[in-house]
């Protein structure tokens, strides 16, 4: 029985350990089927979740990093720009330096580039023209600030002109039909133009400036140059003096040396005859007779009648007549004029003679006539009332006011010298002067 019992437990075991390799044998099977299943039940779920998401708008996403909120960027101020300027054509160039309270980067932009350019990036204004801009100032966008903006006006004014090439007066020595050219330049672009005041004394040509001598005489030539886009209007006046010169009669080495000389040959003789004669005898004023002929310039205190105005007749005596002659012949005055004579009473007898015009103190103003002596009338003398002319001198001028006469002369041979008197007398009377002189009347020559 023992036996059996031994027989039978080894069958056991061996059944055993067979059941377990049959199991060991269908394990793989089992583990796939069972993943099977739970791959169906997850994917289930999987659904359900998605299914669940699209109908849940504000389910948050719990799986990454947070949402950040978004940073509110903050304002720039521009400054440190005038909020006008202004400049002329043809000036210095301004750059415009702005400051921002901010990081952004500056550009600029000009709305007339036609008077302003700006740089785009340096700020620096070009003057193109003359005109106005409005220049605008950005400062861009950045992480942190907002874009800011701001204008600022520039006027750019038109430039002066300058006008050269020509003086500002001219003296011309006076020839008929005699001609010159003004040759006017601007700085500017303005049209150059030419426009005399008294064409009777010269005419100018509107754009070539050229002059035509018309007499003797003054005139303004005003030079325009006209207002043009960048340059305003600019004007210069040039005063023109048309004359002749004193004849330059025979002159002794002595006179030509003196002061008296100089003055002569320095005259601008613009005007009438009358005028220029008066011009010519003032040129000598102050001169002084002397004794001999090495005082002829006029500068030696004598009392021998030794005088320049002699020494052109080759005569040294009392010089009153020669000294108006001499005036009349350094104007080149007609001697049907003013005759050449160097004695009083020659010239007295002359301008009685039918034809002249001669004026006795009674018939003046002055006396209880009609006749106002004029500028260049011949003055005569007398010692006496009634009595021969003795003296005489050229009349500067006369006037009448509140009764009573005024005239002024240039004479020679007064107190041995050239001197200029004034006498004043009441209408009416006698023409007395002194207590041994009386104005015995004047003549008018027909210059």
């Amino acid at each position: 029985m023992k036996g059996k019992s031994v027989s039978m437990k080894k069958r056991l075991i061996s059944i055993g350990l067979l059941l377990a390799m049959v199991m060991s044998l269908f394990s793989p099977v089992t583990a796939l089927a069972t993943d099977t299943v739970a791959a169906e039940q997850n994917e289930t779920v999987q659904v359900y979740a998605e299914t669940e998401g699209e109908n849940t708008d504000n389910l948050a996403d719990t799986s990454g990093e947070p949402e950040e909120l978004p940073i509110e960027k903050q304002v720039q101020v521009i400054s440190g720009v005038e909020s006008t300027y202004s400049t002329v054509y043809g000036g210095d160039s301004i750059t415009l330096a702005p400051i921002t309270t901010g990081d952004g980067t500056f550009s600029f932009a000009s709305d007339n580039s036609a008077a302003v350019e700006i740089d785009a990036a340096s700020g620096e204004m070009t003057v193109k023209g003359a005109g106005e801009a409005t220049v605008t100032i950005t400062a861009s966008e950045t992480e942190t600030y907002q874009e800011a903006q701001i204008t600022t006006r520039v006027t750019v004014e038109k430039a002066k002109q300058t006008i050269c090439g020509v003086s500002s007066s001219y003296a011309k020595v006076y020839k008929s039909g005699g001609t010159f050219t003004l040759k006017g330049k601007t700085s500017g672009d303005g049209a150059v133009t030419y426009k005399s005041d008294d064409t009777s004394v010269a005419t100018v040509g509107k754009s070539s400036g050229k002059v035509t001598m018309k007499k003797r005489g003054v005139c303004t030539i005003t030079v325009t140059a006209a207002t043009t886009t960048n340059y305003s209007k600019a004007t210069k006046k040039i005063k023109v003096v048309l004359y002749k010169k004193a004849v330059s009669l025979k002159s002794s080495k002595y006179y030509k040396k003196s002061k008296f000389y100089k003055q002569l040959m320095a005259l601008q003789l613009t005007g009438s005859n009358r005028k220029n004669i008066l011009t010519i005898a003032n040129s000598q004023m102050g001169y002084q007779e002397g004794n001999k002929l090495s005082h002829l310039g006029g500068t030696r205190c004598g009392s021998k009648n030794y005088t320049e105005y002699g020494y052109y007749y080759g005569l040294q005596g009392a010089w009153c007549a020669m000294f108006v002659n001499w005036g009349a012949r350094e104007n080149g005055t007609s001697k049907k004029v003013i005759p050449g004579y160097c004695a009083v009473m020659n010239y007295y007898s002359y301008y009685n003679k039918k034809g002249q015009h001669f004026y006795s103190w009674a018939r003046t103003k002055g006396g209880k006539g009609s006749y106002t002596p004029k500028a260049g009338d011949l003055i005569f003398y007398s010692t006496r009332l009634g009595g021969s002319t003795h003296h005489i001198g050229y009349v500067r001028s006369c006037s009448i006011k509140s009764g009573k006469i005024t005239v002024t002369t240039l004479e020679g041979n007064t107190s041995d010298q050239a001197r200029s008197k004034t006498y004043t007398l009441k209408c009416g009377r006698n023409g007395k002067i002194s207590s041994c002189w009386y104005i015995k009347g004047f003549a008018s020559p027909n210059y």
